[in-house]
């Protein structure tokens, strides 16, 4: 298998984290670059709606990406995470305003 999974959900600026065990995942979507950043005008190699309370799931080729998530609720700047994939490996990355919340 050359490939793996990455999976999570958008976590707002309000409630309990879904790392803290709530899944209240808000709508939005989710780019994905390949590389450990983002080249600066660089288009994503791949973006996916996520429905409200919804999680989205990317099967992409063995590598490091950049995962950057958009909310239409929030003027925050977006979160970001990166993920590294071994073979047939599943890696969840939660994409999180809750650190930007003040």
């Amino acid at each position: 298998m050359t490939s793996g999974t990455i999976t999570g959900g958008i976590d707002p600026c309000f409630g309990l984290a879904a790392d803290a065990g709530s899944t209240a995942f808000v709508a939005g979507t989710v780019d994905v670059f390949a590389g450990s950043v983002p080249t600066a005008g660089a288009p994503a190699i791949t973006t996916q709606a996520v429905r409200p309370g919804g999680t989205y799931r990317f099967r992409l080729p063995l590598g490091t990406y950049v995962l950057v998530g958009h909310w239409s609720g929030s003027n925050l700047r977006p979160p970001t995470a990166t993920a590294t994939l071994s073979t047939g490996q599943t890696v969840i990355r939660n994409l999180s305003y809750v650190g930007e919340c003040k």
